[in-house]
């Protein structure tokens, strides 16, 4: 007798449903993708008790006939995709066939679906994937999907979920995430009755995330547009202050889909690399489109990951385009649609639109400038286009990386436009006094703002030595007495590799022979207190981040430098040191950060003061 035997439909059935449905949310996430799929411009999900009681999912797309409505209970049964060549071009969220069957695997499944032009409609319920009914019925055009106590029939995955919160907190993440998705549609989600977030169609992109996240945590996102490569990058990233201690917030989109993608996390990082904490991260969301072909979304059953073919390609993009949304280069919204399956054309004109923001107090207005962008051919694409948000115009000015950019002209633009910090922070900023000899208490028309002094030294001394190297303008002041230093043979290798830069900084150091080197003089706006404490401060930096330093020398040797010239920033400020203080910091390019990534002040807007005093206006 045969040892192998194929496995009845049933356990098949249950197996499949193992890895496509882990939990409650990749319920709602597959009925979701579906919804999108038939064209719906509403959706509307309701939970139960995180869930196992009840997952409703209403949408008013195309809806199915009586035998689309059975078939689609049928393993690997798909409108999506015909032949082998269409997985190379998927544009559709669902694709597998495998969603709808697993989860009648695994619950009471009831269905009801009527298309727009018929009478009536069809109701399949079907019980641990065993069809018990099939009727007509009077429903609305669209299609409502009702699972009931899911997974009461595999009694080990249902023990295995958690807390109610915890599996509520895991549904609200991937409805936030399909409703960033796709704008064009409103979305409601409701947990027991209640109503946790309701969202009309839109195509700006701050004002959807506003709606989902909250106006005050959105005003001091800053755009970015970005193309290379037939590959676009459009959306919203953090400044420097806002990071997070998780990923979570690092939300990702390609060809509207969310997606978890490594080459896209280790871009971010690369182009916040001197601006974070260790471990510390920015939130974002971002916007990729791109030929289907370049980007592999079969990889798992729960189509969260995907591999690209140009990985490497990815990450340097997103690296670029994050870089120069930090130094102000992103422009205007650019106009981020994917073509219709009619165009032929693989390039296209993008012009950049002077469209106003739909949050008028932070909006910046500036000049349309037309963008040759390469648009993929999705020719072979048969499913309707589908529109990515156009985020909104900055409402933090310019901040200048100390990076040269490679094009003067934009360079030129950029050091005309004289770098204001936000209108949030520093205007009208009124100061209050000096706490602790370490922070600045200040007021505007909007809260309270703190300022760490030293951190705002740093940031303000980086950029000045930063600027000296890069225009080749650094000035030096003579010190009265050199100073010798005697070094270990390790370190004095250490100095002589990175001594170029180090005297580019406005030191002059000579090697005097053998192990010993003298500093005759340090930068013009350095402090020229021990300078033997701090040059050794470099060396111990320069020996313990071999990685770092091999990435970012330059960079790195000016924050060490920093860092170990302020140790003792602490001391009264007169009046007149604070106002100037202050308004050096406010004509730094990067202000909300010192070069360590640490933050330099703390903003406490009104709003907040009131809700952490639990008043009300």
């Amino acid at each position: 007798m045969s040892k192998i035997q194929i496995l009845k439909e049933e356990i098949s059935n249950r197996i499949a449903a193992g890895e496509v449905i882990e939990r409650p949310a990749s319920v709602v996430k597959e009925l979701v993708d579906n919804a999108i799929d038939a064209g719906a411009n509403r959706i509307f999900i309701n939970i139960e008790k995180a869930g196992t009681r009840l997952i409703q999912i209403s949408d008013n797309g195309s809806g199915m006939d009586r035998d689309d409505a059975l078939l689609c209970l049928e393993a690997h049964a798909t409108s999506k995709i015909r032949k082998v060549e269409d997985l190379d071009s998927i544009a559709t969220f669902g694709f597998r066939g495998e969603a709808i069957p697993s989860i009648a695997s695994v619950s009471r499944f009831e269905l009801k679906t009527r298309q727009q032009e018929a009478i009536e409609g069809t109701r399949v319920l079907c019980e641990g994937g065993t069809i018990k009914d099939v009727e007509a019925t009077g429903c609305p055009a669209g299609t409502t999907i009702s699972i009931r106590n899911l997974f009461y029939n595999v009694p080990a995955r249902k023990k295995f979920l958690r807390s109610d919160a915890t599996e509520e907190a895991h549904i609200h993440e991937t409805a936030l995430l399909l409703a960033l998705s796709r704008m064009d549609i409103h979305m409601e989600l409701r947990f027991n009755g209640r109503l946790i977030f309701s969202v009309p169609a839109a195509d700006d992109l701050r004002t959807r995330a506003a709606l989902l996240f909250g106006r005050d945590a959105m005003k001091e996102m800053m755009p970015v547009n970005y193309a290379e490569a037939g590959i676009m990058v459009t959306g919203l990233i953090s400044q420097p202050g806002m990071s997070r201690n998780t990923r979570k917030e690092q939300r990702v989109f390609i060809n509207g889909r969310p997606v978890a993608a490594p080459a896209i996390f280790v871009g971010i990082k690369e182009a916040y690399e001197g601006l974070l904490v260790k471990g510390r991260h920015a939130p974002c969301l971002l916007y990729y489109v791109m030929d289907p072909a370049r980007v592999d979304i079969n990889v798992h059953p729960a189509k969260r990951e995907v591999r690209f073919k140009e990985n490497h390609l990815i990450g340097k993009i997103t690296a670029e385009a994050v870089s120069k949304g930090l130094r102000g280069l992103a422009g205007s919204s650019i106009d981020m649609k994917m073509p219709k399956p009619a165009v032929k054309e693989t390039v296209t004109t993008v012009e950049v639109d002077d469209t106003e923001t739909s949050l008028p107090e932070v909006s910046e207005e500036k000049p349309a400038v037309p963008v040759s962008i390469p648009v993929p051919d999705l020719s072979r694409v048969t499913k309707p286009s589908f529109t990515l948000p156009r985020p909104v115009a900055a409402p933090v000015s310019s901040l200048v990386s100390s990076e040269t950019t490679q094009d003067e002209e934009q360079t030129e633009t950029i050091q005309e436009k004289k770098t204001e910090t936000s209108e949030n922070t520093f205007d009208n900023l009124q100061v209050i006094g000096q706490y602790n000899k370490r922070y600045i208490l200040a007021s505007n028309k909007n809260g309270i703002v703190l300022v760490s002094i030293r951190a705002a030294k740093e940031r303000i001394l980086f950029e000045k030595l930063q600027k000296q190297i890069r225009d080749k303008t650094h000035k030096s002041q003579f010190l009265l007495l050199p100073v010798t230093l005697e070094l270990s043979p390790a370190d004095t290798r250490l100095v002589a590799k990175h001594l170029k830069v180090i005297n580019d900084t406005g030191f002059e150091i000579e090697h005097f022979g053998g192990t010993t080197y003298v500093i005759a003089a340090v930068p013009a706006a350095f402090p020229s207190e021990n300078i033997t404490g701090i040059f050794m401060d470099l060396i111990d930096q320069l020996r313990d981040n071999p990685r770092l330093l091999k990435k970012m020398s330059e960079n790195f040797i000016i924050q060490s430098l920093c860092s170990s010239a302020l140790k003792k920033a602490y001391k009264t400020l007169a009046p007149e040191e604070i106002n100037h203080l202050i308004s050096e910091l406010g004509g730094t390019q990067m202000p909300y950060s010192c070069p360590k990534g640490k933050p330099v002040l703390i903003h406490l807007s009104d709003n907040e003061l009131l809700r952490r005093f639990g008043k009300k206006e």
